[in-house]
């Protein structure tokens, strides 16, 4: 952890609309920059009463040390309670990294949510707690979206290698509805994974492959059941990333 860089160095090391934002989530932004270290600074964030979205999302910067290298790329799996954007809300976000030198893992984001408006009948009759562990009541006691969204956007923004998600349209356009942004839009493992899977239809064309079917093509010994769990989900997902990158059909240009 880069403990001992001044918070005008982390500045100087960000991409331009990175550091955008991170000023306006700096509203002593003066105060700061007579601090010694990053972590000095960010420590005087508890005074920031005001201002929370800017302590959670410089606490996450803490957390990372430094801008990751292009190397690590992150797999994002969220949970809805509709298909559509404009009709669902978003209940469960994970995400995890790939280091894509040697396939290892790591989930750094694993919570919970709700967004403003959603309903005790709109979540009951979901296909996400009709088919998974999720309760109804795991969604009430979830923290809103809103204060979620520095944190989730800080790692976003700390990946400049990039993020994907299988069937990345539907995560993607769920996210970016909601205002997230992305540093670099990986390619969908899904579609990639399509021609080599051969998952069938019901009338036996080529479909696309779900999870499972992708998993058990590239891991046939295991037993593995996708749990339909954001952080879960994410985490094998990861495993088809990988494959697929080391057999040159996983490009990051």
């Amino acid at each position: 952890m880069a403990e001992l860089k001044k918070i005008s160095e982390w500045f100087e090391q960000l991409p331009e609309k990175i550091k955008i934002r991170a000023i306006k989530n700096t509203p002593e932004w003066n105060k700061l920059t007579d601090q010694p270290s990053l972590k000095s600074a960010i420590s005087i964030a508890f005074d920031w009463g005001s201002s929370p979205e800017g302590w959670d999302y410089w606490n996450q910067v803490l957390l990372f040390g430094s801008i990751k290298p292009n190397n690590f790329i992150l797999i994002l799996d969220i949970e809805t309670t509709h298909a559509s954007p404009n009709h669902g809300k978003i209940v469960e976000i994970g995400i995890v990294e790939l280091d894509l030198s040697n396939g290892e893992k790591q989930i750094i984001f694993d919570e919970m949510t709700h967004e403003d408006g959603i309903t005790a009948s709109e979540v009951q009759n979901c296909w996400i707690i009709a088919n998974s562990d999720m309760t109804v009541k795991d969604v009430q006691m979830s923290t809103n979206l809103r204060k979620l969204r520095p944190r989730v956007q800080a790692i976003f923004d700390f990946y400049p290698g990039g993020c994907t998600a299988f069937n990345n349209k539907f995560d993607f356009g769920y996210t970016e509805s909601r205002g997230f942004s992305y540093q670099k839009k990986l390619p969908c493992p899904m579609l990639i994974a399509k021609p080599i899977v051969k998952a069938l239809n019901k009338n036996g064309g080529i479909k696309n492959p779900n999870v499972n079917e992708a998993y058990q093509h590239f891991f046939p010994n295991t037993t593995y059941i996708e749990k339909h769990r954001g952080a879960d989900d994410a985490f094998h997902e990861g495993d088809i990333v990988y494959e697929l990158y080391k057999m040159g059909e996983f490009k990051l240009d």
